[in-house]
């Protein structure tokens, strides 16, 4: 294979932390470290990249989400042959009072650089209490992610803040309509 040995974070892995997708052009390998894009016949369209860069490079980011590779939860990437684009969800996991899901858009079928000329990028709140019928706070962490001619869907489990480790509370799918997450950038 022509793909780089992409950085998993010494050996700390597992299904959601390695994910790739192939595009008509295309090939995206992404763990949560690095992301790294090869054209179908090896060439090298960029990376590998830190994913931390890709993100904090977006410029409209808040601190809120995270600066250290260990507090990346699960990551995957689809891509979308509705309309032909790749995405990329990113999970926050650092187990504080705050959470977020961060999404990625690629532009075109073909994205060149990890940067705002070939990706729209997203900040989602994921943070949940009473609403779910909660007693404490919990976090998310994305754990699949589809796509149909509509919407993205992102299902995530929930975290209970309370307990270490975050006790699995239960389940919610994120149903996102892509219009606006297809055409602009939009923060939390």
């Amino acid at each position: 294979s022509d793909l780089d040995q992409l950085d998993t974070n010494n050996g700390w892995y597992g299904g959601g932390f390695i994910s790739g997708a192939a595009g008509p052009f295309s090939v995206i390998s992404v763990t949560r470290i690095e992301i790294e894009a090869r054209a179908k016949n090896g060439d090298l369209l960029f990376g590998p990249v830190s994913l931390i860069d890709m993100v904090n490079n977006a410029g409209f980011v808040t601190s809120s989400f995270r600066t250290s590779a260990n507090s990346i939860g699960s990551v995957m990437i689809r891509f979308d042959t509705f309309t032909q684009r790749f995405v990329i969800a990113i999970g926050d996991a650092d187990g504080d009072a705050s959470s977020d899901l961060f999404l990625a858009v690629s532009k075109t079928a073909n994205p060149t650089s990890p940067g705002s000329n070939d990706w729209w990028f997203h900040v989602i709140p994921a943070q949940f209490g009473s609403e779910l019928g909660l007693a404490n706070l919990a976090n998310t962490e994305p754990t699949g992610l589809a796509v149909d001619d509509e919407a993205i869907y992102v299902t995530a489990l929930t975290r209970e803040l309370s307990t270490f480790g975050g006790l699995v509370n239960g389940v919610i799918v994120f149903i996102l309509d892509k219009t606006g997450f297809y055409s602009q950038n939009m923060g939390s």
